[in-house]
């Protein structure tokens, strides 16, 4: 516990299965993160880390916000992909989170088509005021047209995280599983954050 009453919990527990411990510790007590580590893609497993399966059930089922750790080289930097008002506010409380350990921060938003392009630099440019407005620099943006899976998974491959925020609607989980976000988290090679 620090003097603003943070603190971090490591918790041994017994579950019928690991997922559901998981899901019920992060019920019980309320986490701003929860932090899940991970080897590589996808269902690549090392001893000691959690595997595929356990981490999509906690991704999918879990409301709060998850850290899949894979890997993580510090100091290159947090991936912000923004597209709309609810990833704006998870740029700007994961902006706030990486200050904290002095990692740089990068905005990235995919336009589908050419057509897009200006709703993804209206975007960036929201998200990096509203960052800015948070006391946290801005190092560079970027606006990409394309496949926005393949685009946040190349660009997202010199950074210590990607973050993304889950679009998806509250009541309806199944629908991540089709998102980016949910393909992002399943197929990068470093650490992806799902911000809720």
């Amino acid at each position: 516990t620090d003097k603003n009453d943070s603190h971090i919990a490591l918790k041994l527990m017994v579950a019928p299965t690991i997922a559901s411990g998981i899901l019920d510790e992060c019920e019980l007590n309320h986490y701003d993160l929860t932090i899940i580590a991970m080897h590589g893609e996808g269902g690549k497993n090392v001893r000691g880390e959690i595997k595929w399966g356990t981490t999509r059930t906690v991704v999918t089922e879990h409301h709060g916000t998850v850290l899949l750790a894979r890997d993580i080289e510090e100091n290159h930097g947090h991936l912000i992909c923004v597209n709309d008002e609810k990833s704006i506010e998870a740029a700007r409380q994961d902006a706030i989170l990486a200050s904290r350990c002095q990692c740089p921060v990068y905005l990235l938003s995919v336009a589908e088509t050419e057509d897009d392009l200006d709703a993804a630099k209206d975007a960036i440019a929201k998200a990096r005021t509203a960052i800015e407005a948070a006391g946290v620099e801005v190092v560079d943006t970027w606006t990409d047209i394309g496949n926005a899976r393949d685009i946040i998974i190349e660009r997202g491959k010199d950074f210590s995280v990607i973050v993304m925020a889950d679009s998806s609607v509250k009541g309806f989980r199944r629908f991540f599983q089709s998102s980016v976000a949910y393909y992002v988290l399943q197929h990068a090679f470093n650490s992806v954050m799902i911000i809720r």
